[in-house]
């Protein structure tokens, strides 16, 4: 990151200071890298959305994203990250900037490779409870707002016992990409349709979404989106078979994911 670069943040932090500043990369995906920014400033660190440059460049897609940042500037909600600025580098690259949120991403449970047991039902129950209630809050601030690239990198398990999803502006500049489904399969998101028909980045994807990450959660493996939705039922199975001792309602609530032909 260039000193021009940390001026610019030294403007978005409100730093009067001369600002020293340090960074270090975290985990990227294949809609962009993630950049850790620290400073002397005082003020709560700073996470980089670097996007890749094909997003970044596209018609339309900062446009999407700044009015969309916009529509959510008075939505202050303790299960979201805090989005603070949508900005160019000096080499160009559009970045969104949001307040570091302490904890660790969902997909680190994954880690661990395979043949790791999934989570205790008794967790998986909580994050669906949570994750919900927290989506549900973002969509009643209008009937088109969706997060629409839900994964596990996007929700953070804080110290505090707190769920946190992060980056929840995304939605309206993926869909100005205009992607198929399989485009967006690509990017690791999932979302109802064929293969090759425009992809609906609605509030239907979300719900799609989060199940896809309980449904990882409760299997200790990370499903990839094109498994849906034809082996969905496959995997409910699996998981219906493998937690006899699990709470009724939730495997009920599993049995209930979109189009996997067992609600």
């Amino acid at each position: 990151m260039t000193p021009r670069s940390r001026t610019a943040v030294a403007e978005w932090t409100h730093s009067a200071t001369p600002l020293a500043s340090w960074y270090t990369e975290s985990l990227g995906d294949a809609i962009g890298d993630r950049l850790f920014m620290f400073d002397n400033s005082g003020t709560p660190s700073l996470e980089l959305l670097r996007f890749r440059p094909e997003f970044g460049g596209a018609s339309g897609f900062e446009d999407a994203l700044r009015e969309r940042v916009g529509a959510l500037q008075g939505f202050d909600h303790p299960a979201f990250s805090q989005v603070r600025a949508v900005e160019r580098l000096d080499s160009g690259d559009l970045v969104l900037v949001s307040t570091v949120t302490p904890g660790k991403r969902a997909s680190e449970i994954f880690r661990s490779g395979p043949g790791r047991p999934g989570v205790h039902p008794a967790f998986a129950a909580w994050f669906i409870r949570e994750s919900v209630s927290a989506i549900a809050a973002l969509q009643q601030q209008a009937g088109d707002i969706a997060h629409a690239a839900l994964t596990p990198d996007r929700v953070i398990l804080a110290p505090s016992g707190r769920l946190v999803v992060v980056e929840h502006v995304l939605g309206a500049a993926l869909d100005r990409l205009r992607l198929t489904v399989r485009g967006l399969q690509d990017l690791g998101l999932a979302v109802p349709g064929d293969a090759n028909t425009p992809a609906r980045l609605d509030q239907q994807a979300d719900v799609i979404q989060l199940a896809f990450i309980a449904l990882s959660l409760l299997l200790g493996r990370r499903i990839t989106p094109s498994e849906y939705p034809w082996r969905i039922g496959t995997l409910l199975d699996e998981f219906a078979g493998a937690n006899h001792g699990s709470p009724p309602a939730l495997i009920s609530a599993m049995l209930l994911l979109p189009n996997s032909g067992h609600a």
